[in-house]
């Protein structure tokens, strides 16, 4: 939502010629995307270090209760490519707000 809101308000600066406007979004579309890619890697690396454990307890779990299940880590298979999946995304929205700063200052 956030990014959305930014690139409209760019959007709407290019076209009113207010160039420092937009450049001063850019930057702070970068400071947003940093923060959320921190986030970002924090909680899969959270999730990756709690996987063996979890998929202990639910193995526990569903043998007591003959529930195959139960098992979300076995049947969902596993969350450790998800930073990958993240450094992709920061990636990508990294690269925009780098070139509507570049398309900002160069205008």
């Amino acid at each position: 939502m956030a990014t959305a809101l930014l690139v409209t308000a760019y959007a709407s600066s290019i076209n009113g010629k207010h160039y420092g406007f937009a450049i001063a979004l850019a930057v702070v579309g970068l400071v947003l995307t940093a923060i959320a890619s921190a986030s970002a890697l924090n909680q899969a690396t959270a999730g990756g270090k709690a996987q063996d454990a979890l998929r202990d307890m639910e193995g526990r779990i569903a043998d007591r209760l003959d529930a195959d299940s139960i098992r979300i880590v076995k049947h969902q298979g596993g969350i450790r490519h998800t930073p990958v999946a993240a450094g992709i995304t920061v990636g990508l929205a990294a690269a925009l707000f780098v070139s509507a700063l570049i398309y900002a200052a160069i205008q």
